[in-house]
């Protein structure tokens, strides 16, 4: 089932680079959406345009629908930045309405090895149609081999992260990883707090363990 998912997505990644250089200016796919305690609604969402690395994009909205932000932020990091291709977001919020974005990032510099899961932190608006600046992106390295020295390999594609956050600001981050060299999948978790941070990835299981 994963590697199948795995494949879904590479086949939307090509479908959408396809209809790009087709001539369409925008494609926008894989949308999440979460709900804080104030009622403000923050959607998130893959983007891909002419001209644009595969980002990351974050919308508010209020309870009835109106718009927070006159566009739609970036969250992810900018046209020239290490990261040039982000994929593949979820969102939760926490006590303080603010709102936590995860997603899928590779970079061109270290430690951008394989690709990684990646957070950020939107605040929640202090008022109506107040544009978000671009938040800071935090990493979530994921320590998916047991060797101490790791082989670069980007055929090792991580996909699917979801985040959890309870009424303390206990935050939990999975995400489900598919290697095509090796054909080894595999399901990873951290855990800390919305605060201080996040725990070293420990990996739940993967497709050569027994499942009782």
């Amino acid at each position: 089932m994963k590697k199948i998912k795995t494949l879904i997505n590479g086949a939307v990644l090509t479908m959408i680079l396809g209809m790009v250089n087709s001539g369409y200016a925008d494609v926008n796919t894989l949308p999440a959406v979460a709900v804080n305690s104030n009622d403000d609604v923050t959607i998130t969402w893959s983007y891909l345009g002419r001209g644009s690395i595969p980002s990351i994009l974050a919308k508010r909205y209020d309870k009835e629908g109106a718009p927070i932000d006159n566009v739609g932020f970036m969250v992810s990091s900018s046209f020239g930045s290490p990261s040039f291709y982000n994929y593949d977001p979820d969102v939760a919020t926490d006590s303080a309405g603010n709102s936590v974005i995860v997603w899928c990032s590779y970079e061109f510099s270290s430690p951008g090895e394989n690709i990684s899961i990646v957070y950020t932190i939107v605040p929640p608006p202090s008022g109506t149609s107040r544009e978000a600046a671009a938040p800071q992106v935090k990493t979530v390295l994921p320590q998916q081999e047991d060797d101490e020295e790791v082989e670069i390999n980007l055929l090792n594609f991580p996909f699917s992260p979801v985040v959890a956050i309870d009424s303390e600001d206990n935050m939990a981050i999975a995400w489900a990883t598919y290697d095509f060299k090796s054909g080894a999948n595999g399901i990873y978790l951290v855990t800390g707090t919305v605060t201080e941070g996040m725990s070293e990835a420990v990996k739940v299981i993967d497709n050569v363990e027994e499942v009782t």
